[in-house]
C-alpha cells in the first residue's frame, strides 16, 4: 500500500502524513494490546502462561520497529532502489540469525526478544540513514518519536500499578488507553490530524441511521 501512495500524484506532505498516520494507528493498537495482554492471557489460559504476558510489550516494540522500517524501505522501491533495500534487509537478518545464536542459549526466551529488537532497530536506522534527502518523503519521524515515548510511558506506569484484580486492571485499562489516546492527539498529531478526525467522525454520524 505504501509503495502506491509514493507512486501516485499526492503531494509529499500527503504521502508523509499518510505513512505517519499508519505509524500512529500501529502504536496505538500496540499500547492497547500491551494493557490488554495480562487480561486476555489470564482469562484464556493457565496461571502457567500469565508470566509470559510481561514479554507482550517488548515484542509489540519490536514490531512497531519494524512496521517503521517498512514504511522507510518502501521509498527504496519507489526510487528504484531494490538492490539496497536487499542489503538492507541482508544486514538486518543476518544481525538477527547471530544474535539468536549467541543470546538464545545465554537468556532464553528474553535473547529471542533481545534479538528481534536489535534487528528491526538496526533495519530502521539504517534505512533512515541510506534514504538521504529522500528522507522528507517517509515519515514524521519526530512525531513518531512522541507517540511512542508516550505510549511507552504509559504502559510502563500501567505494568508498575497494575491492580491484582482482574476487573480493576480492566479498568485501568481503559482508562489508560483512552489517556494515550487523548494524549498522542494533544502532542503527537497536529491540527491538520485533528481536523480531518473530526471530519470524519461527523461524516460517519451523517451516514448513521
Amino acid at each position: 500500500w505504501s509503495s502506491d501512495v509514493c507512486s501516485s500524484d499526492l503531494s509529499v506532505l500527503r504521502i508523509c502524513r499518510a505513512r505517519t498516520r499508519i505509524i500512529f494507528v500501529l502504536i496505538y493498537v500496540a499500547v492497547v494490546l500491551a494493557l490488554v495482554s495480562h487480561i486476555v492471557i489470564s482469562l484464556l489460559l493457565s496461571s502457567a502462561f500469565e508470566r509470559s504476558s510481561s514479554l507482550v510489550p517488548f515484542v509489540l516494540g519490536a514490531y512497531v520497529l519494524r512496521g517503521v522500517a517498512e514504511q522507510l524501505r518502501s521509498q527504496f522501491l519507489v526510487i528504484g532502489a531494490t538492490g539496497t533495500d536487499c542489503a538492507v534487509n541482508a544486514v538486518s537478518s543476518s544481525i538477527c540469525v547471530v544474535c539468536y545464536f549467541w543470546l538464545i542459549p545465554i537468556f532464553g526466551v528474553w535473547g529471542a526478544i533481545i534479538a528481534t529488537i536489535l534487528s528491526f532497530a538496526v533495519m530502521t536506522l539504517v534505512a533512515y540513514w541510506l534514504l538521504g534527502e529522500e528522507r522528507h518523503l517517509t515519515i514524521d519521524i519526530g512525531r513518531v518519536c512522541k507517540a511512542a515515548g508516550i505510549g511507552s510511558f504509559v504502559v510502563g506506569i500501567f505494568c508498575w500499578i497494575r491492580p491484582a484484580n482482574l476487573l480493576a486492571e480492566s479498568a485501568l485499562a481503559i482508562c489508560s488507553s483512552t489517556c494515550f489516546l487523548v494524549i498522542m492527539l494533544l502532542v503527537a498529531c497536529d491540527r491538520d490530524d485533528r481536523w480531518e478526525i473530526v471530519s470524519l467522525i461527523q461524516m460517519l454520524r451523517h451516514r448513521g441511521p
